[in-house]
């Protein structure tokens, strides 16, 4: 039984090495609600460029 668990256990560890990472986007979604109401009432997408040398504000 212990020999059926870790053959098991293996097999999931190298099935998940082969999940490709999905491309990364800059995009912010932003939803505008009426919360008296619970209705949604409209909603914008921004998209940002992607920029090599970008240092956050600290």
């Amino acid at each position: 039984m212990k020999k059926i668990i870790f053959i098991l256990f293996v097999g999931l560890l190298f099935s998940c090495s082969k999940h490709n990472e999905p491309a990364i986007q800059n995009k912010v979604m932003l939803l505008k609600v009426d919360f008296l109401t619970n209705e949604f009432e409209g909603g914008l997408e921004f998209e940002f460029s992607t920029s090599a040398n970008f240092t956050p504000p600290y």
